[in-house]
């Protein structure tokens, strides 16, 4: 019976240091120190390990950087196999050549942030990034502080510029305004099938199952992933679920366009059609005896509920509900130069 191998997790940046310190710091024989290394320890001194020594000693701090220090980039380990193919650390290291100090090559960590992480190669391809960052700025504030000013516009990247790079984009590009087309919403069942994985199709419609699993469907790439396919860069999270999911965006056009023509039956057309809206305050001067639970035995009866509510006929939605086709928001970016 053959044994289970267990699979090998993706080296943490504090790994990566260690594998370093260990290949490249400065060369010499740790026995001759007389006591042995504790693990996890960080050195103060020449060597990758701080030496916990039988009689106590006086730490030496580490030495101060200067301006005029040399570096240079160290190569990459010589096995890359264990880490994650989104890891840019292994690198961009580089090593103080006055006092053997290990850093981060902050231009290298870069470049490779975008070649790597976003498949960026030239400058024109960043400052779209960094334009698409600020409108995802403009569209969260307007979300929050006026209303949701498009139903389609979506951020079209899985990570965000360097914030240095945000500092340094150029008046001329924040100059030129940014436009929020309204558009509509999605309806229910579209909106289940652009966020449903393939293998929850069974929570869709018959018609809508088909589209994310049959040939020819006009969506099906949105749903293909090769079977071995690395999804998820969990190389700088410290929690699970601050990872990076790469799946592919989905366009509502394409959601769109790929259900016009289905047909549905009664009963599904029922489930795909915009319900009721309420519109609901606190009031002190009404008082309802009492809300009757609508999941008894889950939930307990509401009593001397404050809560006052009426229902919005179509005209009184707010414009974010109602959708407008042709509504167009145009908000122009300033940036501003703080004189002390």
């Amino acid at each position: 019976m053959s044994k289970r191998t267990a699979k090998k997790k993706p080296k943490d940046l504090s790994s990566i240091l260690s594998e370093y310190r260990r290949a490249h710091d400065h060369s010499h024989d740790h026995s001759s120190h007389g006591h042995k290394h504790h693990r996890g320890n960080t050195c103060e001194k020449e060597c990758s390990h701080e030496h916990h020594h039988h009689h106590e000693q006086k730490e030496k701090k580490r030495p101060k950087l200067s301006p005029d220090d040399k570096y240079t980039l160290l190569p990459p380990p010589s096995d890359l196999s264990h880490f994650s193919p989104f890891n840019i650390f292994p690198y961009c290291m580089s090593l103080n050549l006055n006092n053997q100090y290990l850093t981060l090559d902050i231009n290298e960590w870069k470049k490779r942030y975008y070649s790597i992480k976003m498949d960026i190669q030239d400058e024109e391809e960043k400052k779209q990034l960094i334009r698409k960052y600020c409108e995802g700025l403009c569209f969260v504030l307007l979300y929050y502080y006026v209303g949701l000013p498009s139903w389609s516009w979506y951020y079209p990247y899985h990570y965000a510029p360097p914030v240095s790079d945000l500092a340094q984009f150029s008046s001329q590009e924040l100059s030129q305004p940014v436009r929020f087309k309204m558009d509509l919403p999605l309806k229910p069942l579209q909106q289940l099938l652009s966020i449903l994985p393939p293998s929850a199709a069974v929570l869709l419609p018959q018609p809508y199952q088909a589209l994310t699993t049959q040939e020819p469907s006009p969506i099906k790439f949105l749903f293909s992933l090769e079977r071995n396919h690395t999804v998820i860069d969990d190389t700088e999270r410290t929690s699970k679920w601050e990872s990076i999911v790469r799946i592919p965006f989905v366009d509502p056009w394409y959601i769109r366009n790929a259900t016009d023509n289905v047909q549905l039956s009664d009963r599904e057309l029922a489930r795909n059609a915009t319900g009721e809206v309420f519109l609901f305050w606190f009031d002190p001067s009404y008082t309802k005896d009492i809300y009757k639970s609508t999941l008894p035995g889950l939930l307990d009866d509401i009593h001397d509920c404050h809560t006052n509510s009426i229902l919005l006929q179509a005209d009184q939605l707010p414009t974010h509900l109602q959708g407008n086709p042709d509504s167009l928001i145009i908000i122009t970016l300033n940036k501003q130069k703080h004189q002390k």
